[in-house]
Parts: C-alpha cells; sequence; structure tokens
C-alpha cells in the first residue's frame, strides 16, 4: 500500500472540520440559550412548563455538556492524527 501525504490539503480539512466544529458549538449554545431565555417570553401554561422540563430532562445535558465534549475529542483526535502524520512522515525520511 502507498503512502501519500499532503500536508496542505490534510490541513485545509482540519481547519475546516474546526470551522465546522465550532459552528456546531456555537449553535448548541444558542439553542439553550434561545429555549432557556427566550421561549418563555412568547409562551406560558402548563404546555410550556411541560416542554421547559422536557428540554431540561432529555436535552439540555446533549446540547451543554456531550456535544461540546464529542466535538472538542474529534478536535483533539484530528489534530493528533495530523501531528503523527508530520512526525511519521519527517521520521520515514531520516529527519
Amino acid at each position: 500500500m502507498a503512502l501519500r501525504i499532503d500536508f496542505e490539503g490534510v490541513s485545509e480539512c482540519i481547519d475546516a472540520m474546526n470551522t465546522s466544529i465550532e459552528d456546531l458549538e456555537e449553535a448548541a449554545a444558542d439553542i439553550n440559550t434561545t429555549v432557556m431565555q427566550n421561549l418563555g417570553e412568547h409562551w406560558e401554561g402548563d404546555s410550556y412548563d411541560k416542554c421547559i422540563t422536557t428540554y431540561e430532562d432529555e436535552y439540555q445535558d446533549l446540547l451543554t455538556n456531550k456535544i461540546p465534549d464529542m466535538v472538542g475529542q474529534l478536535r483533539q483526535f484530528m489534530e493528533t492524527c495530523k501531528q503523527a502524520l508530520q512526525e511519521t512522515d519527517a521520521s520515514l525520511a531520516g529527519k
């Protein structure tokens, strides 16, 4: 099997992923803010209370903790892969 590494292309892909990860983190935070701070300005009553309780019990942790943790881990994994590629290539080249 051949090994071909285009570091510039790999870096561009990882940079694009990092931008998308940042967008995802921001979107999750925006959703949480909208639900917790703004939705109640336009909705009241038992159905609203049920909505907020359901959000807090089933979705808030996902948006505020799990998604940021998971995408942070993905970001770190991709950076580690990029670094390993660079180190392996340099080692094979005798550098």
